[in-house]
């Protein structure tokens, strides 16, 4: 006869290794994004490591609550450093492939400011999308409705691209982006 506690730890390791298996890269590339000079591996290992010694107690998301705990340990880690390894400038040099056209790499530099300079929620929900997350799973690590995930992102690229083209983006029945459920970020 098997004892009800074993079944249980069983299905929670199991839901526990495909939450790690889907989430663990992706995490590892938001953290190397936000703070190219730590460990991202080492600080993705340990905030999924919190997630499992509290799976199953969780309050909402275990996304969210990776989230916030990777967070929370790169603010630590960040504080610790004396003096930042790398400036401003050369973060950017990192994050960027090197490229052989001078004029495509001022680009991409101007590009990352300008995401820079987007709200938070745009800001955030843009780069989650472009490290592999799901619509799914940004909205669970944000705390939003998935349609805000997609709304973001639309209203994120649609700045963007207005940066370059003030004309783009108003012709009526664009697909302009509307927030009626601003309310939830």
């Amino acid at each position: 006869m098997t004892n009800p506690h074993d079944a249980q730890r069983h299905v929670h390791e199991r839901e526990f290794a495909e939450f790690y298996r889907e989430t663990h890269d992706k995490l590892c590339r938001y953290v190397h994004h936000h703070a190219p000079m730590l460990d991202s591996r080492e600080i993705a290992h340990v905030a999924l490591s919190r997630v499992w010694g509290r799976w199953g107690r969780i309050e909402g998301s275990p996304l969210r609550y990776a989230f916030i705990v990777a967070k929370n340990l790169m603010v630590q880690e960040l504080r610790q450093t004396t003096a930042p390894p790398v400036s401003p400038d050369e973060r950017h040099r990192l994050l960027v492939a090197p490229l052989e056209d001078i004029e495509q790499r001022q680009r991409l530099l101007e590009v990352e400011a300008a995401i820079e300079k987007l709200p938070r929620h745009l800001r955030d929900a843009l780069r989650m999308k472009s490290f592999g997350f799901s619509n799914k799973q940004i909205a669970e690590a944000m705390g939003c409705r998935t349609r805000s995930v997609s709304n973001y992102v639309a209203e994120a690229r649609r700045r963007l691209l207005a940066r370059d083209d003030p004309g783009a983006g108003t012709a009526e029945g664009d697909g302009a982006v509307r927030y009626d459920d601003r309310g939830d970020t």
